[in-house]
């Protein structure tokens, strides 16, 4: 089992893991508000992803539609959320303990740890931790990122 550990200097954030990788940045103050307090700029600039949140495990495209549920069912501190009008579940950025038990429970291999998401899977970063803000938005945002393949 990996954990992520933030340490804060300032306004700078390194967030580790257990297999010694590490990922920094600061605090975007322009994006950043009472709404959302989580918004940084990583130093390793991933694709655009610039304004993410980190996350410690991400559900990902492979759940839309499917929704099987085992993964909450398995969660020890019950941070997987799904709603009627969802087409996916969704993990809570801060919640999340990173223990990794949904990953094997998934059966359609939905859910990865960020610093693992292949291209594909990064826009579900966004996903996940804006539904926890806005659930109108992020529904769409599944409903555009589905439409265009990913």
């Amino acid at each position: 089992m990996s954990l992520r550990v933030p340490i804060a200097v300032g306004e700078a954030y390194v967030y580790c893991w257990a297999d010694q990788t590490c990922r920094c940045g600061i605090v975007d103050t322009a994006r950043a508000s009472d709404k959302n307090r989580n918004a940084f700029l990583f130093s390793d600039g991933r694709a655009g992803q610039t304004d993410s949140i980190p996350m410690t495990f991400v559900i990902t495209s492979a759940c839309i539609d499917v929704k099987d549920q085992s993964c909450i069912a398995v969660c020890p501190v019950d941070c997987i959320y799904v709603e009627g009008d969802d087409r996916m579940c969704y993990i809570h950025p801060t919640e999340c303990i990173n223990c990794a038990v949904c990953v094997e429970a998934c059966p359609v291999a939905a859910i990865y740890e960020e610093k693992d998401l292949a291209e594909d899977g990064l826009p579900y970063i966004r996903v996940n931790a804006s539904w926890f803000e806005d659930k109108a938005a992020t529904r769409a945002m599944v409903d555009e990122l589905r439409a265009s393949g990913f």
